[in-house]
């Protein structure tokens, strides 16, 4: 399960970057809270749910698979 975090956060990160978001920036696109998306950058999230990932698909419009590869 940690290798789905990690490659999730790592990938949130890497997308956050290409699009020249700040975390509070994507925290207002996805209205998910600033303080979890740096825990989930970090993979320390406790969980996360499949709205998260939604939110996060629609955002950088990519695909759940392109998440977590």
């Amino acid at each position: 399960m940690k290798n789905y975090a990690q490659n999730l956060g790592k990938n949130i990160r890497k997308l956050r970057e290409i699009n020249n978001l700040s975390i509070e920036e994507l925290s207002q696109k996805t209205s998910i809270n600033a303080d979890f998306l740096l825990k989930i950058e970090q993979a320390k999230a406790k969980r996360i749910f499949l709205s998260h990932i939604n939110s996060f698909c629609k955002c950088f419009n990519v695909g759940i698979k392109e998440l977590f590869e």
